[in-house]
């Protein structure tokens, strides 16, 4: 009883700090509401990147435009959020959804390139909800499509659909127009998918007979692939059982190249910054009979290779490459705000 005069003392002072609690609860609660309920609820309109003409934007997996305000990209030097980041601009689509309240909206959505990640990230945003009803559907279909690898069958087949609508279409709208009845039937789309599916399959028993050995050098985020015997082998199937984002194969002649994980903002794991591969050529043309050629580091797929057949021997080249790997800087660093091809020791790269 004798507490009761210091709790009526200071009675009024917590009614006071609890009317402030709720209406701050209150107020972020509703601001809440209509900032999802504006993703959630409001139209979105798909818009070539060359018809926005400044106006308020969102690009999914591309460049900024006049009037961007949110981008939500995994290209080189994006100005995505960091708490939004991921591997694949399809993911960072679905994570954009999952808190829009923290990020920018406008009701405007493009892209300056098509591709799989592309329209499966800007699906995301103008259909949400059917979307997110087929969340890991679309992220491995984007995977498949711009890392050519997936372990998810339904996701290659999605992915090689959307790839044929893009070849049959050659517009974002005509690919959304048609692609939510491909997702709710895709097993009888196997018009679009079955043909690439059928050699990933037959890739996948060549690999699992002995068709290549792979020695794998994860200091140098190196895979090298050697052919036992001719195979054509489709590119998911291969990636799908190397781990290098840089790739050198003897089919029987040799070749380098960078994965396109490279050339992204990549962050499910630590990524070996590219070399740049063009001294790497001049090396092996001083000893070879025939000249190599190699791409600039900032080049989606960087690759070199003999312009015609090498005489030089597989165990040459290994050592060749191996050794410039190990000493050249680094050359391309997708983190680098500022958009240099190079700084060391960036966020995400080594």
């Amino acid at each position: 009883m004798a507490a009761m005069p210091y709790i009526t003392h200071f009675l009024p002072f917590l009614l006071g700090f609890a009317s402030l609690l709720i209406a701050d609860v209150t107020r972020k609660r509703w601001v809440f509401e209509i900032k999802t309920s504006s993703v959630a609820s409001q139209p979105v309109q798909y818009v070539p990147y060359d018809q926005l003409d400044g106006r308020p934007n969102v690009i999914v997996d591309g460049a900024a435009a006049d009037g961007t305000v949110l981008t939500l990209s995994h290209w080189p030097h994006s100005a995505t959020p960091a708490a939004l980041r991921a591997d694949l601009s399809a993911e960072i689509a679905f994570r954009y959804l999952d808190d829009a309240y923290e990020h920018g909206f406008a009701d405007l959505v493009s892209n300056n390139h098509l591709d799989e990640d592309g329209v499966a990230g800007v699906y995301a945003l103008l259909e949400p909800d059917h979307a997110q009803e087929h969340r890991e559907l679309l992220i491995e279909a984007a995977r498949t499509g711009d890392f050519s690898c997936t372990h998810s069958r339904a996701g290659a087949r999605l992915g090689f659909a959307i790839t044929a609508l893009i070849e049959h279409e050659g517009t974002y709208e005509a690919v959304l127009d048609v692609l939510p009845e491909v997702i709710d039937d895709l097993d009888n789309a196997d018009d679009l998918w079955g043909d690439e599916d059928a050699q990933l399959n037959e890739s996948a028993i060549a690999i699992g007979g002995g068709a290549i050995e792979i020695n794998e050098q994860p200091d140098l985020d190196l895979s090298i692939v050697t052919f036992n015997r001719p195979a054509m082998l489709h590119p998911v199937a291969l990636y799908n059982v190397i781990d290098g984002f840089c790739v050198l194969q003897f089919q029987p002649q040799p070749r380098i190249d960078y994965r396109y994980e490279s050339w992204v903002q990549f962050v499910s794991r630590p990524v070996r910054q590219r070399r740049d591969l063009r001294p790497l050529a001049e090396r092996l043309t001083a000893q070879d009979s025939v000249v190599w050629k190699a791409d600039a580091p900032s080049d989606l797929i960087p690759s070199c290779e003999p312009s015609g057949e090498s005489t030089l021997s597989r165990e040459l080249v290994e050592r060749v490459v191996t050794d410039y790997l190990r000493e050249a800087p680094g050359g391309w660093d997708p983190f680098d705000p500022d958009g240099r091809e190079a700084s060391e020791g960036a966020l995400g790269t080594i």
